[in-house]
C-alpha cells in the first residue's frame, strides 16, 4: 500500500518543471498538445508491449519498444515510466520473461496515475 501523500506520489511520477525547461516555454496550448501526443503514443506502446511480452514472447521486440520511448519519457518528465522502460529494456535483452511480465504490470499500474499527474500539472 502506498502511504505517500497524493502530492508526493504525483511528484514522484511526474516532474512538472522538466517539460517547460526542455522547451524553454510554458505556453499552455503547446504543453497540452505535447501531453496528448505523448499519452497517445505511450498508450500504444503499452499495448504493443503487452502483445510482445504476453502473446508473442518477443522479448527482442519488447526491448526495442521500451528503448524507443525511454528518452521521450525522461524529456517530458514521466520519471516512473522512464524507469520502468529502462528496466523492461534490460530484462527483455536478458530474456527474463517473468520479470518483464512483472514490470509490465507495474507500468500498467503507473501509467494512469502518471497521466493524471500530468493533467493536474498542466491545469
Amino acid at each position: 500500500m502506498n502511504t505517500l501523500p497524493a502530492r508526493s506520489r504525483s511528484s514522484a511520477l511526474f516532474d512538472a518543471n522538466r517539460l517547460p525547461q526542455e522547451l524553454e516555454s510554458d505556453e499552455q496550448a503547446l504543453l497540452q498538445s505535447l501531453h496528448e501526443h505523448y499519452q497517445s503514443h505511450i498508450s500504444a506502446i503499452i499495448l504493443a508491449l503487452q502483445k510482445a511480452i504476453n502473446i508473442d514472447q518477443n522479448l527482442a521486440g519488447a526491448a526495442s519498444l521500451a528503448h524507443s520511448v525511454r528518452a521521450s519519457s525522461i524529456s517530458i518528465g514521466a520519471r516512473r515510466v522512464a524507469e520502468l522502460m529502462a528496466e523492461l529494456e534490460t530484462h527483455s535483452e536478458r530474456g527474463d520473461s517473468q520479470t518483464c511480465q512483472q514490470l509490465l504490470a507495474q507500468l500498467e499500474e503507473a501509467w494512469p496515475a502518471t497521466c493524471q499527474a500530468m493533467r493536474e500539472a498542466l491545469m
